[in-house]
């Protein structure tokens, strides 16, 4: 929940008529001195009930709309290529598959293992 402290982390929320949340989408938003701001979006989420009902795509524009509405020049997200779901939930809000970007990553010690190191 600190992050939600942050005026660059944003979460929105999708809720049913009668009041439940049903999904909810977070991005977060990054300056850059050589580019401006652009929103990254980090995790959607659509209950189970409310799936294939637009939920997901709703919350998707609502996010690039306030990141418009914030100066981002624009807005991103990684997918697997086989999360269909996904996929046509990101296109039928506008986006466009454009990358081929090859992600690296870092598996990093543990929280204790890095308290043992400074020893």
């Amino acid at each position: 929940m600190a992050r939600l402290a942050e005026s660059t982390h944003h979460l929105f929320f999708a809720f049913d008529p009668a009041g439940r949340s049903v999904g909810f989408v977070s991005g977060v938003e990054t300056t850059y001195p050589d580019k401006g701001a652009e929103m990254s979006l980090y995790e959607l989420g659509v209950d189970e009930s409310a799936r294939r009902q637009g939920v997901g795509r709703a919350l998707v524009e609502a996010l690039a709309a306030f990141a418009e509405e914030r100066g981002c020049y624009g807005m991103w997200v990684f997918t697997d290529d086989d999360n269909v779901a996904a996929r046509g939930t990101y296109e039928r809000a506008g986006a466009k598959g454009s990358s081929s970007h090859l992600m690296f990553d870092w598996t990093l010690a543990s929280p204790v293992r890095q308290e043992w190191r400074r020893r």
